[in-house]
C-alpha cells in the first residue's frame, strides 16, 4: 500500500522559495504589494510561519510565474495542509462536544432530580465528517465536477432533496438540487453550487478548493485566451 504524503509548513514555504529563485521573479517587496499584503506577512509566507489562503496562493504563483507543473505541485500541497489543519480542528471540536454533552447530561440530571421537565431535546444535523471528504481538484471538466457532487452528496449522508432545501433556507429548490446531480452535466451556477456544498455540510475551511475548481472550469469554458490567465487552469490530467 502506498504511504501517504505528509506536507509540512516547512516543505511548502520552501517550494515556494524554490520556484521564487528559479524564476527569477520580482522581490519580496513586489510580491507582497501584487497580493496587496505587508512586507511582513509575505516574508512570514516564505518562511513557512503563515498559510496564504488559495486566492493568494494563486496570485503569489502567477507573480512568480510558476510553471502549470509547479502550480499543481504547490495547491496539492496546500491541500493537504489545509486539510491537517480542519482534521485538527475537528478534533479539537469533538472534544468540545463531549465536554458540552457531559455538562447537559449532569444538567438534565439535576433538572430531573428536582422534579422539573426537561426540556425537549434540539433537533441535530447529522454529522458530516471533515477528513478524507470528496475532493474537487482533479475535475476536468462539468461531467467529472458533477461525479464529485454526487460523492459529496453521498458522503453528507444522502440526505432527502427536501431536507437540503430546508438547509438552504430556500436558496435551493429540489429541482435545482436533482438537476445538479443527475441531468446532463453542465457548470452549475455559482451561488447554488456553493449553497448546494453548504447544505452537505462542506465547511468554510475546506471551500477554498471547491471555488478555485469552480472558477477554473468556468475559465476553461470560456475559451482558451481566458484560461491562460487563471495559473493551473490547464486540463487536469485524470490518468
Amino acid at each position: 500500500m502506498a504511504s501517504r504524503v505528509v506536507t509540512t509548513r516547512e516543505d511548502f514555504a520552501e517550494k515556494l522559495r524554490e520556484i521564487k529563485r528559479n524564476s527569477d521573479s520580482e522581490s519580496a517587496g513586489d510580491l507582497a504589494k501584487a497580493l496587496n499584503i505587508t512586507l511582513d506577512a509575505m516574508m512570514k509566507i516564505l518562511r513557512g510561519d503563515l498559510l496564504p489562503n488559495l486566492d493568494s496562493l494563486m496570485r503569489m504563483l502567477v507573480a512568480m510565474g510558476a510553471a502549470p507543473n509547479e502550480s499543481r505541485e504547490v495547491l496539492a500541497m496546500h491541500e493537504r495542509l489545509m486539510m491537517g489543519m480542519e482534521q485538527e480542528r475537528a478534533l479539537r471540536g469533538s472534544e468540545r462536544s463531549r465536554l458540552r454533552d457531559t455538562r447537559d447530561a449532569i444538567a438534565a440530571s439535576n433538572t430531573l432530580g428536582h422534579g422539573l421537565r426537561s426540556a425537549p431535546p434540539r433537533a441535530v444535523r447529522p454529522y458530516v465528517p471533515k477528513f478524507g471528504q470528496p475532493d474537487p481538484i482533479r475535475a476536468a471538466d462539468p461531467a467529472q465536477l458533477q461525479q464529485v457532487l454526487r460523492a459529496v452528496y453521498v458522503w453528507g449522508g444522502s440526505p432527502s432533496l427536501r431536507e437540503l432545501e430546508k438547509r438552504s433556507a430556500g436558496a435551493l429548490r429540489r429541482s435545482t438540487i436533482s438537476d445538479m446531480l443527475r441531468s446532463k452535466p453542465k457548470l452549475p451556477d455559482y451561488d447554488r453550487y456553493i449553497g448546494f456544498l453548504k447544505a452537505c455540510g462542506i465547511d468554510t475551511p475546506s471551500m477554498d478548493v471547491w471555488v478555485y475548481t469552480w472558477r477554473r472550469l468556468a475559465a476553461l469554458q470560456e475559451s482558451p485566451e481566458v484560461a491562460s490567465w487563471v495559473s493551473g487552469a490547464s486540463p487536469v490530467s485524470t490518468s
